[in-house]
């Protein structure tokens, strides 16, 4: 009915394993009406969400082993539900200045790996605004996600999925921003 052309599906998180000290794939999605991926009309896009608390705990010579297992399960998840074309791969991470650095480091090693996919990443607003410290992902473009803005425990809070005057603090340079952005509206509410 709204003539979406892309599903941004999220094949997996990636978590940190307190107990084994390592990243671990959690959440795997499991498509059981294959509707959606017979549909030629719809490309779907793999989107892996890695936790920052991950991105703090790896070590810097873990990124490679974890672009690497990220990339095959992403493989693997296509194969087993039967997505044959894949445009565009993106990751989601809600990365710091703290850990840019390692995350930044997954970003080109999972586009060393695959060379056919255009890969794309999320940004959030504050990492737009504070792009000196955030820094720029390494990647062909970003999805800007403008949503869950306030504070939704505030009853004060005007609208906490989205607030015009608050997306404009954050983007009143984005015209500077050296990536191409796809933008992410919300589709969805909530009542406190």
């Amino acid at each position: 009915q709204s003539h979406v052309q892309n599903i941004y599906l999220r094949f997996f998180d990636v978590a940190w394993d307190a107990t084994y000290s390592k990243p671990t794939p959690i959440a795997q999605v499991r498509i059981t009406d294959t509707a959606i991926v017979r549909n030629k009309q719809i490309s779907i896009i793999p989107t892996v969400f890695i936790t920052n608390e991950c991105i703090r705990y790896i070590r810097p010579e873990q990124c490679r082993a974890l672009a690497e297992n990220i990339h095959q399960l992403i493989g693997s998840i296509a194969i087993a539900n039967k997505i044959d074309s894949i445009p565009e791969i993106q990751i989601d991470c809600d990365w710091t200045a703290a850990t840019r650095e390692k995350y930044f480091s997954i970003l080109s090693e999972l586009q060393r790996l695959d060379t056919v996919h255009l890969f794309s990443a999320t940004i959030r607003l504050f990492q737009v605004k504070y792009r000196e410290t955030a820094g720029i992902p390494p990647v062909k473009k970003g999805l800007l996600m403008c949503y869950n803005m306030g504070n939704l425990k505030d009853p004060a809070t005007r609208n906490s999925i989205l607030d015009p005057v608050d997306l404009r603090k954050y983007t009143g340079n984005l015209q500077d921003y050296p990536l191409p952005l796809d933008v992410a509206l919300p589709l969805f509410s909530w009542y406190v």
